[in-house]
């Protein structure tokens, strides 16, 4: 032991350091330098109390002052580096971790910051490997296994990311972050009732822990309790009235529960926070209203969510127009490619211009849209479309004038581009200006044919019905409904076919008791099918999907049953839509109430069965 270590002061020094007692144990630090003033210990120590104030610039010159003298202090270079990175400077801080484990094997520290910069520069799979190695050194590093599972998280290996997470709370209960990241993993399994479970917990450990209190009211939304939610939204807000993310989950709840005036306040609110801390981000002023800059992804989520508002209220002029920020969302930024060509919407002549048109989001969205592509053709454009597979048959049946291409056939010989759904704002689309020529999509005449032999016997009405979606849709607990609550419907004397191409697990059984239905899923290979069986049906009866917009393209008579608050193409408060003039809607008029959607519908078939009498 050197004679600092046995110095008495110094001793009360380091009792001072760690019980966090920091100006007492700096005061002796500074007297003791007077006379041990090459000594790197106590340089090092300096320097660790400086980091720990916040104060990284002094804390350097004390520390490179102590590795002057001793370049083997591997702890040293290992306080040097997270100082380093804390002031924005991570190749250096890099260096010095590889120092640092050069010198020590076993310094677990090392590994886990090192981990922490790789992870932070995308480096997943050598994060993946640092903190791995902390933890063999370090069996109980909470923070090692919390960390891990963050890159695990990020990486979608969500059952591996939960494992580490709990390791974390078994090796200390109290880690509220850990319990807060298991919630978002139990969200993305969509085990909503346990994220909730845990994103409580984090709260009854750290009160003001405001991403936990918004994410609880995520959670409730998903589970349909949108008043509870709004009252942890609000929650978040009190502990952090800058919070935009609450606002813009507040603004949800309320649409859900058709409180549109409060949901408008609180989406404007997220706006301003949300470009208040971009401003913050970047230091400068931000004009963000033109749709053609790029902004970040947070604002556009903000202006995102009140389009959709808009638009669901018929306010077209506005809503079109920020619905353009949705190719900036992180969600669907994947959907957009950065062609170097620029993007047209309608502010420029196309004439004799080749302009390439791509689809985004869902195939009901490509049938609704593909409407207007005609209209392109008449401003003399030299159209290139392209269309999902499943979809390219039916879209030839259209006569455009297009080139037709595959959705993943590479094009990259145009002048302008345009995804499908900016086609309402470059068209200046409004609530009368809809264009709605119908039928637009037509079935193939030699599938129909082969259709209606096999059902000529039949002198009943004939109905399709369609009452689940892609299980993927992100909103499709609102949408789909169960097999067995048609049921009402099947007493009538009607003869049904199931437009069903894929059948879920849930419905198998019921469908096997159910002979009134005939089904045909295995002979529903891509759209053309369904057109041509669509055609033979005098009505569809479908939840919101595809099938519903297919069977409205071609002007069949179609009623579509509409959740309490419908996606905003359907609008509110109304039977019929301008987008399909042969479609009838059937609202819920409370959340979640499917069953007197589907009373109404037997009551309206009721009366159209005696009609046809």
């Amino acid at each position: 032991m050197n004679e600092l270590q046995q110095n008495t002061e110094f001793k009360k020094a380091l009792t001072f350091h760690q019980n966090g007692n920091v100006l007492e144990a700096k005061n002796i630090y500074l007297n003791l330098l007077g006379v041990y003033s090459d000594s790197p210990h106590l340089l090092n120590n300096l320097a660790m109390l400086e980091f720990q104030q916040g104060r990284f610039e002094s804390g350097l010159g004390y520390v490179e002052k102590s590795l002057g003298l001793d370049s083997s202090q591997f702890a040293a270079y290992g306080n040097r580096g997270a100082a380093l990175f804390a002031l924005g400077r991570v190749d250096e801080a890099y260096d010095d971790y590889n120092k640092a484990i050069a010198l020590s094997n076993n310094y677990a520290e090392a590994y886990y910051n090192r981990g922490i910069l790789h992870e932070k520069s995308g480096r997943h799979e050598e994060a993946l490997r640092d903190y791995d190695k902390a933890i063999e050194i370090r069996p109980n590093y909470t923070n090692a296994y919390n960390n891990r599972g963050n890159v695990l998280k990020v990486l979608k290996r969500f059952e591996e990311a939960l494992l580490n997470y709990e390791n974390a709370i078994k090796l200390n209960p109290r880690h509220a972050e850990a319990h807060y990241n298991r919630g978002v993993i139990f969200k993305e399994l969509k085990s909503y009732q346990e994220a909730l479970s845990s994103y409580q917990q984090a709260i009854s450990l750290k009160s003001n822990y405001v991403d936990a209190y918004n994410n609880c009211g995520s959670v409730l939304i998903e589970l349909g309790r949108f008043e509870d939610a709004l009252a942890y939204y609000q929650k978040a807000i009190q502990a952090n009235p800058d919070y935009a993310y609450a606002y813009t989950g507040q603004g949800i709840a309320y649409m859900e529960l058709k409180r549109f005036d409060e949901a408008f306040a609180s989406f404007e609110k997220a706006i301003v926070y949300n470009l208040r801390t971009c401003e913050a981000r970047h230091n400068k002023n931000n004009t963000l209203y033109n749709v053609t800059t790029t902004p970040d992804a947070d604002v556009a989520d903000a202006f995102w969510n009140k389009a959709i508002l808009k638009i669901l209220l018929g306010e077209y002029a506005e809503g079109w127009h920020l619905y353009e920020y949705r190719r900036h969302r992180i969600e669907q930024k994947q959907s957009y490619p950065d062609y170097k060509q620029p993007l047209w919407l309608g502010q420029e002549s196309v004439n004799s211009k080749v302009l390439y048109i791509y689809p985004e989001q869902g195939l009901g969205d490509f049938i609704q849209f593909c409407r207007y592509i005609p209209l392109v053709e008449k401003l003399d454009a030299n159209v290139i479309l392209s269309v999902p597979a499943q979809l390219y048959p039916v879209i030839k049946t259209m006569g455009l004038n297009a080139e037709i291409v595959m959705k993943d056939q590479m094009v990259d010989a145009f002048d302008l581009h345009c995804p499908i759904m900016s086609l309402p704002l470059a068209f200046k689309t409004t609530l009368e200006s809809i264009p709605n020529t119908l039928p637009y999509l037509y079935s193939d005449k030699v599938k129909k044919h082969a259709w209606e032999d096999r059902f000529k016997a039949s002198q009943q009405l004939k109905v399709g019905l369609v009452w689940s979606g892609s299980k993927d849709h992100k909103k499709d607990h609102d949408r789909s409904i169960r097999l067995e609550q048609l049921e009402p419907l099947l007493s009538l004397p009607i003869a049904f076919y199931s437009l069903q191409k894929e059948v879920r697990e849930r419905d198998i059984t019921t469908l096997s008791r159910l002979p009134q239905i005939r089904q045909f899923s295995n002979e529903l290979i891509d759209f053309s099918d369904t057109a041509a069986l669509v055609d033979c049906m005098d009505l569809i009866i479908t939840v919101d999907t595809s099938v519903a917009h297919l069977a409205g393209a071609m002007a069949k008579n179609v009623w579509i049953l509409i959740s309490y608050l419908p996606d905003y193409r359907w609008m509110l408060d109304r039977d019929d839509t301008p987008w399909y003039p042969t479609a009838k809607l059937f609202r819920q008029a409370n959340v979640g109430d499917w069953d007197n959607v589907v009373l109404n519908v037997k009551s309206a078939l009721e009366e159209l069965l005696r009609k046809n009498t």
